[in-house]
């Protein structure tokens, strides 16, 4: 073999090393040499019962990408601190999931767009040991998870990795512990708008304060929201939230408040307290109609209240509710929930999220 013939079989044996090699992005993108904004401290390695989904839409691409392994590193920002020294995380598990960003919700299961894949089975983790400040502008993506099953990312829809966490030992005694980096964005996954009061309600049995409705809508880009909460109704009873397109104003016999919405569309409020109150935690959803920002809707609660002649419903006031416009999404977002007290608490979603690199092949 001469020479020549030599160096081109060493030239395509570097080129085919080189097309075999790993790839990278980061999410968000575009942070492989810049520092986030911020830092998430409790993400990883603080608190028990972590769960944390982030949701990514700004790497799509018409190729699909295997992915084989992800990797946060610390905020080069933080000076260096004793809290965040190493620890074990035991039982993390990684699950990867296809979604969709403009749903995210605090509903992790709702969030997987197909069926979702444990990329890391859950077993106990060493964490780098983060208490200096980095000597460089950006730090090292040095703690990194290499996936036991690599999962296909299609490229076409947004991208959801989860990370959970059983137990953290030793257990920090604040919450300022993992420094990961973070990149905040702007955008909001909805803009909501709360209701206007017209009219009065009745005065259901055993209350001397006038039955009373509170709503706000929110509008997420893929549904619109309404949210209700009611007080000083009729006392552990069935209750109603009656939407109409245009204010009744129904004035009639045996009714013992003005009727502003009519049953065009029922949705339920469920059974009032001892006081007679629902919280405002009840949502429902309607479906998503772009032509309808900015109508009006009219709402009132009916509740059953024997006290009441004639039909034995006790109305509460109306609430004239605007549809409010679609927000201006964030291109990555995050939901988390950890133990507080004995309690798993969701929060979010967020907009931005922990930047994370991902290797590929």
């Amino acid at each position: 073999m001469n020479i020549n013939t030599r160096i081109a079989v060493l030239v395509a044996c570097f080129a085919a090393t080189s097309s075999l090699s790993a790839q990278s992005f980061t999410s968000p993108s575009g942070l492989a040499s810049t520092d986030g904004s911020g830092a998430f401290v409790h993400v990883l390695g603080a608190a028990p019962k972590l769960r944390m989904q982030q949701i990514d839409s700004s790497n799509k691409s018409t190729t699909a990408r295997t992915l084989t392994s992800l990797a946060f590193r610390r905020d080069a920002a933080l000076a260096t601190s004793t809290d965040f020294g190493a620890r074990v995380l035991e039982n993390l598990s990684i699950t990867m999931s296809h979604a969709q960003l403009s749903t995210i919700s605090r509903d992790f299961d709702a969030n997987y767009k197909d069926k979702p894949v444990i990329v890391f089975a859950p077993k106990n983790v060493n964490t780098p040991d983060w208490s200096s400040k980095p000597a460089t502008a950006v730090a090292p993506f040095d703690f990194k998870l290499t996936f036991d099953t690599p999962w296909i990312y299609n490229g076409t829809d947004d991208l959801l990795f989860e990370v959970s966490i059983e137990k953290v030992t030793s257990a920090p005694t604040v919450l300022t512990s993992m420094p990961c980096d973070l990149q905040k964005q702007t955008g909001s996954f909805a803009t909501s708008l709360r209701g206007a009061t017209f009219g009065t309600g009745c005065i259901a049995g055993g209350q001397t304060t006038r039955f009373v409705l509170a709503t706000q809508m929110h509008n997420t880009s893929a549904r619109f929201v309404v949210q209700a909460s009611a007080n000083f109704g009729p006392k552990k009873s069935a209750a109603l939230l009656m939407l109409d397109f245009v204010d009744q104003n129904i004035s009639a016999p045996g009714v013992c408040a003005v009727v502003h919405a009519l049953p065009t569309l029922i949705l339920p409020l469920g059974t009032t307290s001892d006081n007679g109150a629902i919280a405002a935690t009840r949502e429902s959803g309607l479906p998503y109609v772009p032509s309808a920002i900015g109508a009006s809707l009219y709402f009132q609660a009916w509740a059953i209240d024997a006290t009441q002649s004639g039909i034995g419903i006790a109305f509460s006031q109306g609430q004239r509710q605007t549809i409010p416009s679609t927000p201006t999404l964030p291109a990555t977002g995050r939901v988390y929930a950890y133990d507080v007290a004995g309690c798993v608490l969701p929060q979010g979603p967020y907009a931005g999220g922990v930047v994370t690199q991902f290797e590929y092949r």
